[in-house]
């Protein structure tokens, strides 16, 4: 799958800033008046996926990733904040076309300008610096060590980089690029110390130990399969914006590191730990907010995981009775089902609303109507899809049209899910059938080769303007399966070679004058960097997903984060890739 929107295995917690913002629909239980920040004392979080490396360049930082523990100790050119918006963090500002800060030249060309903090300082005081960008680039470029959770390219955008093209001052980095690309937003999302890191080996030497560190914490102590203690870093350049104070104002990190998930509520109620990631479920949510007399505080918050029904367009679609490639009976679909009846089955926390713009993930500056435009309205469905079969000469009263609905097994959410819709779709007269296969097989042969016919399941959406990009990789008409990630085969061509005879198929049922203009969309959005421009295209390439209703949108599954609010200020959850931790510095002991 892809490495910038990351698909959704099973239907459980993943680790993925400032009031809330007014659109969260995160539900707090009271606590009692806290006292200001000050320094001293320690906060422990339980995290129950240990990783295996403290390296983001290695391969085993990706499974499992290394996600907010990463807040505490690695310093880049910038972080999401809670309203989920990218914020510069060892830079000035972040560059852009409208200050000056990336400039697309009359060659072609696209030349990118840093300007870094003047504080901004590792942890053995040397200053963070020009040349370290330039150790960066020229350790990743040409290799294949760029694999952040979210780079867009194989070559994490390192690759594009012009030859010769990099400026190193003692506060500032310049660089161009070959082509026109909002591939910058991620790189250096990392720096490396040039004066720690040269002469050693990036992957081999950094495994189980930090190189000097540029967050608010070092690390102290690694016991495997038990905890991890990070200390204070007294080099730390950030102050706290809200009292001016130095960061960070805690003395101590305490990781527990506790695997399983049912665990995690009763280590908390013994207070064992200050915070955790809730798993959205909401028997978990609901004791954690039963405790609110008792200090305890939960904030749920609609999270970067989307959940949504998918229809197959390719040849290769198992249910020979398929009505897909019809759009009437795609939009019979979105008629018939009730999403706010799925929402209300309470099974993945959330604001209580379907999703209705996927846009509203990565940038709500871009969102659109999307698919309000199909209330539930079972007349809707019955009138379009007896207008279809009167097209095709059927007697659908008879012999009801088939739809084979498809998921994952492992777990309740999602079944649950598939069989309310069958409901949903047999009242206005669609024969469904639910066919649940374990998650290795639904993820593997049947959404590879292309052989499900309305399939649920969900990606991960990537905030920022190369996010905004990114996403519509997934519908480009000219990237089917395997270099492609376009699983539904909507206008994609055929696919005549493979390592893999499962990719192997025709062209798609579905080939017309939107799939083309759709394909011209994402080529534009790759080379459009104008964030005005690029949310333009961007609204342009939903609109005609919606309005062929090549996927329904469901609901952005829930994130939440609870913690002991007499004990621990500060906290503020943010559901996005950056994790819970992204202003850990600013915590700080209540109890004090």
């Amino acid at each position: 799958m892809s490495t910038a929107t990351t698909a959704v295995r099973n239907p459980v917690t993943t680790s993925t800033t400032v009031p809330e913002p007014a659109t969260s629909s995160s539900t707090t239980t009271g606590a009692p008046a806290l006292a200001g920040p000050g320094y001293g004392g320690e906060a422990t979080i339980i995290v129950d996926l240990e990783p295996a490396t403290l390296n983001p360049y290695a391969p085993a930082a990706e499974v499992p990733p290394l996600g907010p523990i990463a807040q505490l100790y690695l310093v880049g050119i910038s972080e999401l904040d809670a309203s989920l918006t990218r914020v510069p963090d060892v830079l000035e500002v972040l560059p852009t076309v409208a200050n000056g800060g990336v400039t697309v030249n009359a060659d072609g060309t696209m030349t990118v300008r840093y300007a870094i903090r003047e504080g901004a300082r590792w942890a053995d005081g040397e200053p963070i610096s020009g040349e370290d960008f330039r150790f960066t680039l020229e350790a990743l470029a040409g290799t294949d060590l760029a694999r952040l959770p979210y780079e867009l390219t194989e070559g994490g955008g390192y690759d594009l980089v012009a030859p010769g093209s990099a400026v190193a001052g003692e506060k500032s980095f310049e660089f161009t690029l070959t082509e026109p690309s909002v591939v910058h937003e991620h790189m250096f999302s990392t720096l490396l110390p040039a004066h720690d890191v040269a002469g050693t080996d990036l992957i081999t030497d950094w495994d189980d130990r930090t190189w000097v560190e540029g967050g608010p914490f070092r690390l102290e102590e690694w016991v495997p399969g038990e905890r991890m203690t990070f200390v204070r870093n007294d080099a730390y350049w950030k102050a706290d914006p809200e009292t001016g104070l130095a960061l960070p104002y805690l003395d101590r990190v305490v990781l527990r590191f506790i695997p399983d998930n049912s665990a995690h509520l009763p280590a908390f109620q013994r207070r064992d730990a200050d915070v955790f990631e809730s798993p959205p479920w909401p028997q978990v949510i609901d004791a954690v907010r039963e405790l609110g007399g008792d200090g305890a505080r939960i904030e749920v918050r609609d999270g970067v995981i989307w959940e949504h029904l998918s229809f197959q367009l390719g040849e290769n679609n198992a249910n020979e009775g398929s009505l897909n490639e019809h759009l009437d009976f795609r939009r019979a679909v979105a008629h018939a089902i009730n999403r706010d009846a799925l929402l209300d089955l309470g099974i993945w926390a959330n604001s209580g609303d379907p999703l209705s713009s996927y846009l509203d993930i990565v940038d709500p500056a871009a969102a659109g109507d999307g698919w309000d435009r199909y209330p539930y309205d079972p007349d809707r469905a019955r009138e379009l899809l007896g207008g279809l079969c009167a097209e095709l000469q059927r007697d659908c009263a008879a012999d009801p049209p088939p739809v084979v609905l498809s998921t994952t097994s492992n777990a309740d959410e999602r079944p649950a899910i598939m069989r309310a819709v069958a409901e949903m779709l047999a009242e206005v007269g669609v024969a469904a059938e639910l066919d649940l296969q374990d998650s290795t097989v639904f993820f593997g042969d049947t959404i590879d080769a292309g052989t499900f016919d309305v399939g649920i399941w969900a990606w991960v959406g990537t905030p920022g303007l190369a996010g905004l990009a990114a996403i519509h990789d997934l519908f480009d008409p000219e990237s089917p399966p395997p270099a492609g990630q376009n699983f539904y085969r909507w206008g994609t061509p055929a696919v005549t070679e493979a390592d893999d005879p499962r990719f192997v198929q025709g062209p798609s049922l579905v080939r017309d004058e939107h799939t083309a203009r759709f394909a011209e969309l994402v080529d534009l959005m790759h080379t459009t960097v104008d964030e005005d421009d690029l949310r333009s295209l961007a609204r342009e390439a939903e609109e005609i997903l919606a309005d062929q209703v090549v996927i329904i949108p469901v609901v952005a599954r829930g994130s939440a984060l609870a913690w002991w609010a007499d004990e621990l200020g500060g906290v503020v959850h943010n559901p996005g890739q950056t994790g819970f931790m992204w202003n850990v510095e600013q915590w700080y002991r209540t109890d004090r």
